[in-house]
């Protein structure tokens, strides 16, 4: 049973891991946010889109390692981390328990910078809303006699000139 409890162990270390890595990135994401770096923002987005995939392959291993650890300790399904900690050695227990407060911890740091990061993406779309609207972009549209698109109110840009 003990390499039961080393499986679940090993999948959460590495949850924790991918957790940080991902800090890292919203925390390279509000950097390029707020620099207007939309290259850095692309890579950053695309390293999270990664790294996201790589921690939904390790819920599913942390599942089948928790599924095990139930039915070996005669637990029903869906069984809290406590109660799984209740049946495990205690050298086990306090190392899984540490982690997994460790674990709780950055992932409220995680969901604290994805909510920072969320606010000035919506104020950045904002104001860019705002700048396109007062250069007549991004009005509303209509279809013409001709059948093509047009702008409602015309841009305050003159492009012809």
């Amino acid at each position: 049973m003990e390499d039961l409890f080393a499986r679940l162990y090993e999948v959460l270390q590495r949850q924790k891991e991918i957790v940080g890595q991902l800090y890292e990135s919203v925390e390279k994401q509000i950097g390029a946010l707020r620099d207007a770096d939309l290259e850095a923002l692309m890579v950053a987005v695309q390293g999270q889109a990664n790294l996201a995939g790589e921690l939904a392959r390790l819920e599913d291993a942390r599942h089948a390692a928790q599924a095990a650890l139930e039915a070996a300790l005669g637990l029903g399904p869906d069984a809290t981390l406590r109660q799984i900690l209740a049946g495990a050695p205690e050298d086990i227990r306090d190392r899984l328990k540490t982690l997994g407060e460790e674990l709780r911890d950055d992932l409220a740091a995680l969901r604290e910078a994805n909510n920072v990061c969320r606010l000035m993406t919506r104020r950045a779309l904002e104001f860019n809303t705002r700048v396109l609207q007062a250069v007549g972009y991004g009005g509303e549209t209509t279809y013409g006699a001709g059948g093509e698109v047009r702008q409602l109110i015309p841009p305050a840009v003159n492009r012809t000139v």
